[in-house]
């Protein structure tokens, strides 16, 4: 209510190296065009730096919008879930939920660990203290387990998938201390 909206292409022409541009893959998401399709100024903005990230919420991430990009070869810059008191007991449970669903649409593991690590702390310009296990890095592990079997995985608009996989929490060192035990 207000003030002119800024055309689509001004917008995303407006984003710099840097920028992050997060709950990018919910349904009806600005990265499709009506088609269906990756629009190509999105592409551009991926390669000149700009992160297209997941945050995955509530109401910010379809099952359909990631299938569609991903299909056309457009993977999140990183995965991460924005997880509040509205969210906490589905669809989003936790992160570890939210990078079984990528298992689930295809990425591998070693790319929904890095963009859930790694990349990040690249972005936020920590890369020799998070994200990694360099010596003199903070020591903050996550151990998970990755179980077979059938598991139920929701996205936003309740759509719902049966995938062959999931990551599981097994323990968590913060500073190189354990933080939680979640499962024996």
């Amino acid at each position: 209510t207000g003030g002119p909206s800024v055309p689509f292409e001004r917008l995303v022409d407006m984003l710099r190296p840097g920028d992050v541009a997060t709950h990018s893959f919910r349904g009806g998401s600005f990265i499709l065009d009506n088609s269906g399709r990756v629009h190509d100024r999105v592409r551009e903005a991926q390669s000149r730096g700009v992160v297209f990230d997941i945050g995955h919420g509530g109401g910010s991430f379809a099952f359909d919008t990631a299938r569609k990009a991903l299909d056309q070869d457009f993977k999140p810059s990183t995965i991460s879930s924005d997880l509040h008191i509205g969210n906490v007991e589905g669809p989003v449970f936790d992160l570890v939920t939210t990078l079984s669903k990528f298992l689930h649409l295809g990425l591998s593991l070693d790319e929904v660990i890095e963009r859930s690590t790694h990349v990040p702390a690249k972005i936020l310009g920590v890369p020799d203290e998070l994200g990694t296990l360099k010596v003199g890095a903070r020591g903050d592990i996550t151990l998970l387990r990755l179980d077979e079997g059938r598991f139920k995985l929701t996205d936003a608009p309740r759509e719902s998938v049966e995938a062959r996989q999931r990551l599981s929490h097994v323990v968590t060192f913060r500073a190189g201390r354990r933080y939680r035990q979640w499962m024996e």
